[in-house]
Order: C-alpha cells, then sequence, then structure tokens
C-alpha cells in the first residue's frame, strides 16, 4: 500500500505529460511552436555553456565582423560577440516575459473569478478600477511610468509591466465566472459551506483552464514584446542585456548605416519567432483540455 501511495501521483504526472505531447505532437501547428519555445528556453537556461565567448568583452581589432565560423552573428562595433549577447540576451527577455505573463494571468484569475462570483461591493470596486485603467492606452501609460523611475532592472519592467497587464485579463475571467456563478455545482458547493477562494479554484476555476492558457500565452507575448520595446527605446537599463538592448545599440550606433544588418536582425527574428511559437501553441490546448475535442 505504501508503493502503491508513493507511485500514484507520479504516475497520474507521467499519463498526462504523455498525453499532452501526444496531443502536441498530432497537432501541427501547436508542435511547431513547441518546439521554437523549448529550443528558446533551452537557449536561455544553459546560455553559460552555448555563449562561446564572454558579451560584454571589448575587442576593438575585431569590429564589425561580418558572420563568420569564428563569429556566427558576427560582431559590434567594439568588438563583441553577436552571438553571444544574442544568446545571454535571450535570459533577461524570456524571463520578463514568462514572469510578467504569468502573474497577469494569475492575477486577473483570482481577481476576475472572485469579483464575478462574489458581486457587490468588491465587485464594483474592483470594475471602476479596471475601467479607468482600460481607457487609458497600455504603451503610453507604461512609458509615463518607467519614465518616473530612477531603477529600471529587469524585475522594476516586470513589475511595470503587471501594473499595466492586468485589468484585460481580470475583466475577461470576470465575464466568464459570471455565467457559472449560477451553475448548480456552483450552488452545490456553496450550500455545503465552501469558501469563496475555494469555490472559485476547485469549482469555477477547471472549466477556465483553456481560457487561462491561451490568455497566458497572449499575456507572456504581450509582456515580451513590451520589454522588449522599452529597451529598444532607451527607458530600461542600458547595462542590462537583452534583445531589446540589442537592438536599441544596433540603432543607435547605425549599425544598418553601416550595412551590419547582423546586430540587428538576430535579436528581432528572435522576438518575432517566439510570438509566433506561443500563438501556435494556442491551437493544441483546447484539445488538450477538452477530451471532446481530441481525434486521437
Amino acid at each position: 500500500m505504501k508503493f502503491s501511495k508513493v507511485t500514484d501521483p507520479l504516475v497520474l504526472l507521467a499519463r498526462q505529460i504523455y498525453l499532452a505531447l501526444k496531443v502536441f505532437y498530432h497537432n501541427k501547428k501547436a508542435f511547431v511552436g513547441l518546439v521554437i519555445t523549448t529550443g528558446f528556453v533551452i537557449l536561455a537556461v544553459f546560455a553559460p555553456w552555448i555563449a562561446p565567448y564572454n558579451p560584454m568583452q571589448f575587442n576593438p581589432s575585431q569590429a564589425w565582423q561580418p558572420p563568420s565560423l569564428k563569429h556566427l552573428f558576427g560582431t559590434n562595433y567594439v568588438g563583441q560577440d553577436i552571438f553571444s549577447q544574442f544568446v545571454w540576451g535571450s535570459r533577461v527577455s524570456l524571463e520578463v516575459g514568462f514572469l510578467a505573463g504569468v502573474v497577469v494571468q494569475l492575477l486577473g484569475n483570482t481577481l476576475g473569478i472572485v469579483a464575478g462570483y462574489k458581486g457587490g461591493l468588491l465587485d464594483e470596486i474592483l470594475m471602476r478600477v479596471v475601467d479607468i485603467f482600460l481607457v487609458l492606452p497600455s504603451f503610453p501609460l507604461l512609458l509615463l511610468l518607467i519614465a518616473f523611475i530612477p531603477s529600471r532592472g529587469p524585475l522594476v519592467v516586470a513589475g511595470i509591466i503587471i501594473l499595466t497587464s492586468w485589468p484585460g485579463h481580470t475583466r475577461n475571467m470576470r465575464s466568464q465566472a459570471l455565467s457559472y456563478k449560477e451553475r448548480e455545482f456552483v450552488q452545490a458547493a456553496k450550500a455545503s459551506g465552501y469558501g469563496t477562494l475555494r469555490i472559485a479554484y476547485t469549482e469555477i476555476f477547471p472549466n477556465l483552464i483553456s481560457l487561462t492558457m491561451a490568455g497566458m500565452m497572449y499575456a507572456v507575448t504581450s509582456a515580451i514584446g513590451a520589454e522588449a520595446g522599452l529597451d529598444f527605446l532607451g527607458l530600461a537599463s542600458a547595462s542590462t542585456l537583452s534583445w531589446g538592448t540589442m537592438m536599441y545599440w544596433a540603432s543607435s550606433e547605425g549599425a544598418l548605416l553601416n550595412g551590419s544588418w547582423w546586430w540587428l536582425v538576430p535579436p528581432g527574428l528572435a522576438l518575432a519567432l517566439v510570438g509566433f511559437a506561443l500563438v501556435m501553441m494556442n491551437y493544441a490546448f483546447d484539445e488538450l483540455f477538452n477530451p471532446r475535442l481530441r481525434s486521437l
């Protein structure tokens, strides 16, 4: 009996992982997205072992070198290896994007579901705050907030992105919670004495997992784009190495005017590929969390 209790959860988890991989494999669009995303995550995690050079090391004698076997993505105006910068820059871009995206979705889920289910004064106050944020253009608000903050490291940038992104997700989840609050299984849980958070996350949330995953992919994509946009405009920390700051320095130093396209294209292409991959992964979530849609 002890052996069964220890292994049963592991077996269940292994089966869920196998099912997820099977669904992604049979959905070609989602599988392509999964492969691309996994590749970039591996690049970020193993950056110290993948990058061939110190990304910040100056080597003026090697300035403006085109791509070659020695420097896969060429070098910049001070001889820094662009491939090494690209590899290390993936860490900040993906960390900020995934951190902000996941927190935005978790915050939106909690506030939206609780407000929609509970209603009353809490719902009224929260929706008025959401309305104020939604009226304001998000990216100009993002620029305004970061302009008044002296410290602009990755965590600060992620925090500001979260602050300006949660209202839309909160409203979406609230509208879904309103459609479930009068269902029989929710009313039965309420009659059994379940608390608000327990009902929100054990009765309503399981029905919204597919929508949550789709919203999370959108939130992560938006956060990666926002972080890159702030870096490219020079509003984040210039000492932080990310895909956005690579594009900022390439633009500032006239890379395209010098014909050094290899400094600007890799980070821009990577941002586009990550966004494309996350969108493609959305094709599998409905099938994964709704057994009636599976063709396996």
